[in-house]
């Protein structure tokens, strides 16, 4: 009788143990976050994180390096990238964060820098590298992407946009519209300013404008007086004046991007 109970004890045991493996493996397969990398190779991973690497060239606005994620709950996630750029900074890049959530998509573009890092809400994320650079000769630099779980640190550099393609100079007694891209999540903007020669600029020598399609003005000030201010959703552009009789500007118009 002994014997039989003991067999029974140990066949109870055994069978114990084998649903438990089975509910671990299920786990491993279906409790898991489904990650996608560099060339949309499917990972699935434990942890909540995600990363993809690769190269860029500059000048060749082809190359991409892409990464998507879904999470297994919704919530707060950080992208954050990494660059390498062993010519001393020069390459641009522009990343397309597109957030899903119950099938709609937000969409925030930022610059990548080293550090840059950029959070959002939602069940999943596709982020998108593309070169913007101008310099030449072309060459290659290095770039990655992480998704992790959380908000991004206050300590981290904030998600920023800088607008390529547009002459930073103003001629002196004469202005410069900027138009303000409206698919990226701007809230606010900086302009950094300085004559070409090197001259100081006295107070109000230049003075930015936040300008609608239709004509709306808001405000009229020196940029130095206000590090950032608050982009109005209704003003789609930024006039930089210039008030000088006989100096050119150079400037740099900086995007916030929220997030």
């Amino acid at each position: 009788m002994l014997s039989n109970r003991m067999f029974l004890v140990i066949s109870y045991l055994l069978l114990l143990s084998a649903c438990t493996a089975d509910q671990e493996r299920e786990t491993d397969m279906h409790g898991g976050e489904l990650g996608y990398g560099q060339g949309n190779a499917t990972t699935e991973l434990k942890q909540k994180g995600w990363g993809a690497s690769g190269q860029l060239r500059t000048g060749n606005k082809n190359d991409q390096l892409s990464l998507q994620a879904i999470f297994s709950e919704p919530g707060t996630y950080t992208v954050q990238f990494d660059m390498v750029d062993a010519r001393g900074n020069r390459a641009d890049a522009h990343a397309l964060i597109l957030w899903s959530c119950a099938g709609v998509e937000v969409s925030r573009k930022i610059s990548v820098k080293n550090g840059a890092s950029i959070s959002g809400v939602g069940e999943g994320v596709r982020v998108i590298v593309t070169d913007v650079s101008t310099v030449t000769p072309s060459y290659a630099y290095d770039v990655a992407i992480t998704v992790s779980k959380g908000v991004r640190a206050n300590t981290q550099q904030p998600a920023v946009f800088h607008i390529v393609g547009v002459t930073p100079t103003v001629d002196a007694a004469s202005f410069l519209d900027v138009k303000i891209p409206t698919d990226i999540g701007a809230i606010s903007f900086n302009v950094s300013i300085g004559s070409v020669n090197g001259t100081p600029l006295a107070d109000q020598a230049v003075q930015i404008q936040q300008r609608s399609a239709v004509g709306g003005i808001l405000s009229l000030e020196d940029p130095r007086m206000f590090p950032w201010i608050q982009l109005q959703p209704e003003y789609d552009r930024i006039r930089i004046i210039n008030n000088t009789v006989a100096d050119q500007i150079l400037f740099r118009l900086t995007l916030g991007i929220d997030g």
